[in-house]
């Protein structure tokens, strides 16, 4: 407590450090930073394979508002689990550092567990509960909750895969009350998003910020051509409160949105008031907001090839309002694959349940995906 920058920072070169059970707060910077040497082959500098587990993180950036709670950099192989990040400026967990689909060392990694909320609180912009960049193949972000996120002008999400996120697995998290977009990708390809849960954001629930409609010259600065399929949305349940289900660069530089830069299927959408859906077309606007040009109805957007064993139909969760997301039973979702899920343990668990699990957990990070230790 009462630092001027990070509370630890990771260096080049860092392996098989444990991070673990630490409580950190009232810092001018972040809580945890860990970065290594900017190369996509291993080497004697090369940072990863650390356990960054069960710390309690809160009331930092007093200097350094835009640091982040835990940022993982050019590292690769870390387990970032059971932290509880909240009540920062800007974004909890941040991962990558890398812009665009340039090749990078930050592969590997696994966001899981996580409890954060109270992020930005209406000072800095563009912030996120988790936030990725780049190309982050082999990355999972599973079973975390992110809420109560909050912006200064724009941007603010429960997650944020920016600027080419490419090869990402966001599975089993929920996202809700979120004052922009509870799930918003700014260009990337070939990311999977399924059975999360996402509900009650104030400016559309899923957004594309750029797809198709990337201008080329965007793309090959960044190191990539066309975009052929941003992400996938499947078996997620999306519930909204009079905003659009999806919005944004949905289409190409001339308006239409059949341009397919996204797959969706196997969803389950609700209005909590049953107001008729509605999916917005869009792009970069001012401030980088997501401006509707085109609205389309749920038949609309289905006839676009959108959604076509998708259901609207209440998901039946026991008490949204109150934010308890757990199933009913009788759940339609149920029948289209969804699995409940599995968050009842997110943040910071008991001393005692987390010595043999992380153990475990390090043998299988050396030996399975690692060897060479």
């Amino acid at each position: 407590a009462h630092v001027g920058w990070h509370a630890i920072e990771v260096g080049p070169g860092c392996k098989g450090n444990r991070l673990v059970g630490n409580t950190i707060h009232d810092t001018g910077g972040g809580g945890i930073k860990v970065n290594g040497e900017n190369s996509t082959e291993k080497s004697p500098l090369s940072t990863g394979v650390n356990l960054i587990t069960d710390n309690h993180i809160y009331d930092c950036g007093h200097i350094y508002p835009g640091a982040s709670g835990i940022i993982v950099m050019h590292s690769y192989g870390n387990l970032i689990a059971h932290n509880h990040v909240h009540d920062l400026f800007y974004t909890a967990i941040s991962i990558g550092a890398t812009w665009g689909y340039r090749e990078n060392i930050c592969k590997n990694n696994r966001i899981e567990k996580n409890l954060t909320h109270d992020i930005g609180k209406k000072v800095l912009s563009d912030c996120a509960g988790i936030y990725l960049l780049g190309v982050h193949s082999g990355t999972s972000v599973r079973h975390n909750v992110v809420y109560n996120v909050t912006k200064s002008d724009y941007g603010a999400f429960g997650i944020n895969l920016d600027e080419g996120n490419k090869h990402c697995l966001v599975e089993g998290n929920l996202f809700y009350n979120i004052e922009s977009q509870a799930f918003h990708v700014h260009f990337g390809e070939e990311n999977i998003i399924r059975n999360n849960i996402f509900a009650f954001s104030g400016e559309g629930m899923i957004a594309l910020s750029r797809g198709s409609n990337c201008r080329w010259a965007d793309k090959q600065a960044f190191g990539g051509g066309d975009i052929s399929m941003a992400f996938t949305f499947e078996r997620n349940i999306v519930l909204t409160d009079g905003q659009a289900i999806f919005i944004g660069g949905l289409g190409d530089a001339t308006g239409t949105v059949d341009s397919r830069s996204i797959m969706s299927d196997l969803n389950v959408f609700h209005d909590i008031n049953d107001r008729p859906l509605f999916f917005g077309d869009g792009v970069h606007g001012k401030s980088g907001r997501e401006a509707l040009h085109t609205v389309y109805t749920w038949e609309e957007w289905k006839k676009f090839g959108y959604d076509t064993h998708s259901i609207v139909a209440d998901p039946q969760f026991t008490n949204a309002v109150s934010a308890d997301f757990s199933l009913k039973t009788t759940s339609p979702a149920r029948a289209l694959g969804f699995v409940p899920l599995q968050v009842s343990d997110a943040g910071v668990r008991p001393s005692d349940k987390r010595t043999g699990w992380l153990r475990k957990e390090l043998t299988e990070l050396d030996t399975e995906k690692f060897g060479y230790w």
